[in-house]
């Protein structure tokens, strides 16, 4: 008999013998039972009082009903102090701030996006300077977003190139395709997105 993923109820398969019904409808009635008494016991005093440890090694030593909130007050260690749920074997801890900082952190160290809305300069070039990266990314992509007040040939003929990736910031210059000509000093909108290896 295979079960489910979430609650592990057992279920009958079409290869499953006749013969062994009898067995296999206890097994069933006994994993439903089972799954019962796990989220009734969620509803219980007991399954909604948090289990109090002074130490991580002391709440360890408990049980709990799957789900249930454990804290630790006072170990000597400081970071394992704070709340813990119990997840139907063990003791895990809950995502503090810290811990969401620290992903976010991770997250994002790869990346950085944006949007721009200026005018470029003397060189046709509007430059992006890094948040917070020191090295030249591995790549980049800029979409051009139409301004408002331009023209649909203005957003078609503008056309934005990636000029240089640097340690610091990146150009992006706008070429004039209809005049020939490069885009100096003119208004322009785009999103970027830059990636480091």
């Amino acid at each position: 008999m295979k079960t489910t993923d979430i609650y592990g109820l057992p279920y009958i398969e079409a290869d499953d013998l006749v013969s062994a019904a009898p067995a296999q409808f206890k097994t069933m009635a006994e994993g439903i039972e089972t799954a019962l008494v796990e989220v009734d016991s969620r509803n219980t005093p007991a399954g909604v009082k948090p289990v109090i440890a002074t130490t991580l090694e002391a709440l360890a030593a408990q049980t709990g009903v799957t789900g249930q909130t454990g804290y630790v007050t006072a170990d000597t260690t400081t970071a394992n102090n704070g709340p813990y749920f119990w997840n139907g074997s063990a003791w895990l801890p809950y995502a503090t701030g810290g811990m969401l900082d620290d992903l976010r952190n991770q997250l994002t160290q790869g990346y950085e996006s944006g949007t721009f809305s200026g005018q470029t300069n003397g060189d046709a070039v509007a430059e992006i300077s890094w948040k917070s990266h020191t090295t030249k990314p591995a790549g980049m992509v800029v979409t051009r977003l139409r301004i408002d007040n331009q023209s649909d040939d203005s957003t078609v003929y503008i056309v934005p190139y990636l000029w240089s990736l640097r340690p610091g910031s990146a150009w992006v210059r706008f070429r004039n395709n209809l005049m020939n000509t490069w885009a100096t000093t003119y208004a322009v909108s785009f999103c970027w997105f830059a990636w480091w290896d």
